[in-house]
């Protein structure tokens, strides 16, 4: 970039700096630029991680469900499917919505006896459901070796109980690029 006059000569942080006045939305950019350019950083600090999906696993407990917040677009089915396979881990998937409730509930309870997965997609259809849960996660007696767990997929929404989301592993999940 060309910049006039005596302003060329400004090094890449005051550059950011300026363009943090002037045009706040193109902060990003000039912020990877000076990454890029940095020795010691360079382009491999760039890219976003990898979604890895059994750090997820591994950070949480049969009483802490894993709430993974999407995007639209995204879909984290095939990478929750993949660690399952690795994992040797059946699971029961449902997506919530009318008449969904006591299905839900019989899993979770069959789940943790069977040691397996119960995964409840689009939370945010079933608000009226959320209590319930609260009140079957608060039922879970807490088993570090048990391979049970709630996967809850749902778009951003101020529906669930603060409780769930207070003792939940957090996760969101992006479509890809392009």
């Amino acid at each position: 970039n060309i910049w006039p006059g005596k302003w060329q000569d400004l090094t890449i942080l005051n550059r950011t700096i300026v363009i943090s006045i002037l045009r706040a939305d193109k902060v990003v950019q000039c912020v990877q630029m000076m990454v890029a350019m940095e020795k010691e950083l360079g382009e491999k600090y760039l890219p976003p991680p990898a979604f890895d999906m059994e750090a997820v696993f591994n950070d949480s407990t049969n009483k802490q469900p894993i709430i993974i917040v999407l995007s639209a677009g995204a879909d984290p089915m095939t990478d929750i499917r993949n660690l399952s396979v690795i994992k040797k881990i059946k699971y029961e998937s449902l997506s919530l919505g009318a008449g969904q409730a006591q299905k839900a509930c019989n899993a979770i309870r069959d789940a943790q006896k069977t040691q397996q997965w119960v995964i409840l997609q689009n939370c945010h259809l079933a608000p009226s459901f959320m209590p319930t849960l609260d009140g079957l996660i608060e039922e879970i007696v807490p088993d570090p070796s048990s391979a049970f767990r709630i996967w809850l997929t749902t778009m951003p929404s101020d529906q669930f109980p603060v409780t769930i989301v207070q003792n939940s592993v957090k996760v969101t999940a992006e479509p890809p690029k392009g």
